[in-house]
C-alpha cells in the first residue's frame, strides 16, 4: 500500500537524520564505532537475518554463517564511515584510511579517461560505493546524477552528503524530462568527464528494459548503455574487494577494483543493442557478486526482495549448479 510505503520512508528518513545529528558530537572514531555496533545489532535481529538468508538462497548465492556475518559487518562499517564523512567530509573522516584503489586494475580506468571521450562508471550498490566515488574523484573528477527530492529537509541532507563527498553533481529535476537528463549527462561525457551511475535500481516498463539476473526477469534502465553508445565513452564497472586491515586484524578495509572497459559501438538496431549491452553488464555483475555475495547492500532492499520471492527460471538453477 502506498500510504504504508510512505510511512516506512518517513520513519527511515527520520531515523537517518536523528543518527546524523547524534553523530555530530561523537567525532569520526566514535561514529565508526557506533556504525559497527549498529551492524552487530542488526545481525542479532532474527527477521532481518532471515530475510538476508532467504534472499541469498533464492538468488543461488552462498548463505552460510560466514557470509551473513560479513554482510552485517560491512553494513556496520558502511554506516560508521557514512556518519564520519557526513560530519567531517571525506578528507576529514577515517574512510580514506580504510579505502584504496586497486593498483593493478585502476589502469583500466586511467586508460579510459586518457581517451578523452569521458567514462561511464557503473557502480552497483555495493557497501561504501558512494564513499568509493569520493576516493575515485581524487584521481579523476566524478560527476553524479542526483534526483531532486520532493522533501525539502531530505534534499538538504542529500546536498550536504554530496558536498561532504566532494564529488560533482548534476541535479535531475523531478519535473524534468528524459531528454533533458540525457543532454546533461552527455555534456559531462563530451567534456571528458566521468559520470557515475548506479544501474541496479529497479524501474518500470516505461523506462526500463527486461534483463535476466539471479534467474529472474527484471526491468533496469538502459541509460548507461545508451550514453556509452551515443558518446563513444567506455563503460567501466567499479567493484569491491574486502581485505583484512593490517593495522587491525579484526577490521576490514575496502579496495576498489575496476573492470576492463565494455565497448558499446552504435548500432542500427538500438533496442537490441541496448538490451544486449545491459544483459552483458548484469551477467558481469552477477558473476562478480557470486564470488563475494556479502558485498551487496541491496540484499535487504524491499523491491529486490519482492523479485527474489518469485520463482526462479531453469537458467537460474543451471547457473547455481555451475
Amino acid at each position: 500500500m502506498k500510504w504504508l510505503d510512505g510511512l516506512r520512508r518517513q520513519i527511515t528518513r527520520g531515523a537517518t537524520v536523528a543518527a546524523l545529528r547524534a553523530a555530530g558530537s561523537l567525532g569520526c572514531v566514535r561514529s565508526r564505532s557506533l556504525g559497527v555496533s549498529l551492524g552487530r545489532f542488526a545481525h542479532l535481529l532474527p527477521w532481518l537475518r532471515q530475510r538476508l538468508i532467504d534472499n541469498l538462497h533464492a538468488a543461488g548465492m552462498d548463505s552460510s554463517d560466514s557470509t551473513i556475518a560479513a554482510y552485517f559487518r560491512r553494513l556496520g562499517l558502511w554506516i560508521g564511515h557514512s556518519l564520519g564523512v557526513y560530519q567531517a567530509g571525506f578528507d576529514g573522516s577515517l574512510a580514506g584510511t580504510q579505502l584504496d584503489l586497486d593498483p593493478d586494475s585502476v589502469k583500466h580506468f586511467d586508460d579510459a579517461v586518457a581517451r578523452g571521450k569521458g567514462v561511464v562508471l557503473a557502480a552497483p550498490h555495493l557497501f561504501c560505493h558512494e564513499i568509493a566515488a569520493a576516493l575515485i574523484h581524487r584521481r579523476h573528477p566524478v560527476t553524479a546524477l542526483v534526483r531532486e527530492s520532493k522533501d525539502a529537509g531530505w534534499a538538504g541532507v542529500k546536498d550536504r552528503w554530496y558536498r561532504a563527498l566532494g564529488v560533482q553533481t548534476v541535479l535531475r529535476p523531478r519535473a524534468g524530462s528524459a531528454a533533458g537528463d540525457m543532454i546533461a549527462m552527455l555534456r559531462v561525457l563530451r567534456g571528458g568527464g566521468t559520470l557515475g551511475i548506479t544501474p541496479d535500481v529497479l524501474t518500470s516498463r516505461t523506462s526500463g528494459l527486461p534483463v535476466n539476473i539471479f534467474g529472474r526477469t527484471v526491468l533496469l534502465s538502459p541509460g548507461m548503455i545508451l550514453l556509452a553508445m551515443r558518446s563513444g565513452a567506455p563503460l567501466i564497472t567499479a567493484g569491491s574487494q574486502w581485505l583484512t586491515d593490517p593495522t587491525c586484524p579484526s577490521r576490514e578495509r575496502l579496495r576498489v577494483v575496476f573492470s576492463e572497459p565494455l565497448e558499446l559501438p552504435k548500432s542500427a538496431d538500438r533496442e537490441t543493442a541496448l538490451r544486449d549491452g545491459l544483459q552483458r553488464w548484469c551477467s558481469h555483475f552477477e558473476t562478480k557478486l557470486r564470488q563475494s555475495p556479502a558485498d551487496w547492500l541491496f540484499w535487504l532492499d524491499k523491491g529486490w526482495t519482492k523479485v527474489l520471492r518469485q520463482p526462479a527460471t531453469i537458467g537460474h538453477h543451471a547457473a547455481r549448479a555451475a
